[in-house]
């Protein structure tokens, strides 16, 4: 399964309005991300030529109420059907002085690593842990908006992970027989808010470091018949024992920050993610938006108070 993720919104501390991650799944089995694809393509040709950039891409926010509507008409709820997961959070309730207060905990907690890779003798992930640790307490670097965007996006993670496991296993009994949106799991997240290499090195770090940290502590539940029987999602994925699954590789290897006019998944994200701007802030793009629970209901938007999360980096023993 596919995960496109884009953010919309200020995210500043000052402002009034609240700040969204949308995810979207995308369906992979029996050649329907290719339907998906055509399906957004045959849409796009409805779109006045002068919306597009010099990329040959649209931006969510050029578009008017009844091109939105659209889009959920032709693309967003036209089988595959996509689901969507919102995290959202308003800065009247997450002061930027709790901010730096959870930041400082979470630079510590990366330093507890440093010490961790020089106890195990990895001297590489000591000095990664170094550098990420100095990067992380930087107040430019991870400032206030940065350090929501961290927040939001790590908790979004772990909620489409769950949703999108259960959405394939159901898949899988009754038209994915080849477990190809279990086995092909790919989270891509728009780039356009992190700056450089060394940047997404770090950031994907986090995300990896918080996922399995939350994995250990609610470890995904596998059907009694994979056990009995073998899977090779349980294969793919084999940790140290066999109750343990292990997602480095996932995290790794298929979670990257990209281009959005490169990868048409994650400018539906960012279409989607306009429609609940618009909704909740402006209370604008109505039609749209209840399209939108044509495919799922609004159960799957999250608000992230930071005084209530627990999304704290913690020491894992994942190195």
């Amino acid at each position: 399964m596919i995960i496109a993720i884009d953010e919309t919104g200020d995210f500043s501390s000052k402002s009034e309005l609240k700040s969204f991650f949308v995810a979207v799944l995308l369906q992979q089995q029996n050649g329907k991300l290719a339907l998906k694809k055509q399906q957004y393509e045959l849409w796009l040709e409805t779109i006045p030529k002068e919306k597009f950039n010099s990329k040959n891409e649209i931006k969510g926010s050029d578009l008017n109420e009844e091109e939105l509507f659209q889009f959920t008409e032709m693309v967003y709820t036209k089988e595959p059907c996509i689901i969507n997961q919102v995290v959202y959070f308003s800065p009247s309730e997450n002061p930027e002085e709790l901010m730096k207060s959870i930041k400082k905990t979470e630079v510590e907690s990366i330093q507890k690593l440093v010490d961790l890779a020089k106890e195990k003798n990895k001297p590489h992930w000591e000095k990664f842990y170094k550098k990420l640790s100095i990067w992380h307490k930087n107040a430019k670097k991870m400032n206030y908006q940065h350090f929501m965007k961290l927040i939001l996006l790590r908790r979004l993670i772990n909620q489409t992970f769950e949703n999108a496991i259960g959405i394939s296993i159901i898949l899988e009994m009754v038209e994915d027989s080849d477990s190809f949106n279990l086995l092909n799991l790919k989270y891509k997240i728009d780039k356009d808010f992190i700056k450089g290499q060394e940047a997404n090195q770090f950031w994907k770090e986090l995300l990896r470091n918080s996922f399995q940290s939350f994995n250990e502590k609610n470890p995904l539940p596998a059907l009694d018949e994979w056990q009995e029987k073998g899977h090779p999602f349980l294969e793919k994925y084999k940790g140290k024992s066999e109750t343990v699954l292990f997602f480095t590789e996932l995290f790794r290897e298929n979670c990257d920050f990209l281009e959005s006019d490169e990868n048409w998944e994650i400018q539906i994200a960012d279409i989607t993610g306009i429609i609940f701007n618009r909704y909740f802030n402006k209370n604008k793009a109505q039609k749209a938006f209840e399209n939108l629970n044509k495919c799922v209901s609004n159960q799957n938007i999250t608000e992230l108070k930071l005084s209530n999360t627990t999304d704290v980096l913690t020491e894992s023993n994942s190195l």
